[in-house]
């Protein structure tokens, strides 16, 4: 538990300490179907052998015990935002989300993810296990976006947010801001897509 305060006390944004709220990204998988070119998960020399090797499930919700055991003794709440690569190929997953929903009931949970594997069924699924938001990255218009990830991303991405949309999540998009894409941020893409989730968030992160 020790070691476990000392990791999160230092690279805890000490707002959410201020908050009294704990929100864990908790990486399932590095496997990803997408290319994305700013991804530093390629870049890490152990990537190959995590892909075949992940975290097993039992340690996967000792550590989420640990987690919510110590916010607890903080007096803070705890959110999971759940993601990978792609946390939906992660042969742990499901097993995961239905731990959490049994165990901790009320933990909000989100969805950090791509659009490929997002179904009607898929996010049924996933809300009956207390998921409440699934958050999908869309980093420019169509040409932009497809430049950066994957050809035909962009369409497929707008597919899904209407989907989560139409079963009762929260969509949320995450825009990376770099230099090859900022433009797209600050002109048309902030008018037009935003409308997307109706309801959803769109929150932005440098790259």
């Amino acid at each position: 538990m020790a070691e476990l305060q000392n990791s999160i006390l230092y690279g805890l944004n000490r707002g959410l300490m201020g908050n009294r709220e704990l929100m864990v990204q908790l990486h399932l998988t590095v496997k990803c179907d997408q290319n994305c070119t700013h991804c530093y998960l390629h870049e890490d020399s152990y990537y190959k052998s995590l892909v075949t090797n992940e975290l097993p499930k039992e340690k996967i919700l000792n550590l989420i015990d640990d987690i919510v055991l110590y916010a607890k003794r903080q007096n803070m709440t705890t959110s999971f935002h759940i993601t990978g690569g792609d946390p939906i190929l992660s042969k742990n997953f499901w097993e995961v989300l239905e731990a959490i929903k049994a165990k901790y009931h009320n933990i909000p949970i989100t969805i950090m993810g791509n659009s490929y594997h997002v179904t009607e069924t898929s996010i049924r699924e996933m809300k009956k296990r207390g998921v409440l938001q699934y958050q999908i990255s869309l980093d420019g218009l169509e040409s932009t976006h497809d430049m950066i990830r994957k050809k035909g991303s962009f369409e497929d991405g707008i597919r899904a947010l209407s989907i989560i949309h139409e079963q009762g999540l929260v969509a949320a998009v995450m825009f990376t801001v770099s230099r090859r894409n900022y433009k797209d941020f600050l002109g048309q893409f902030t008018r037009n897509y935003t409308q997307t989730t109706k309801r959803g968030l769109l929150t932005t992160n440098k790259g």
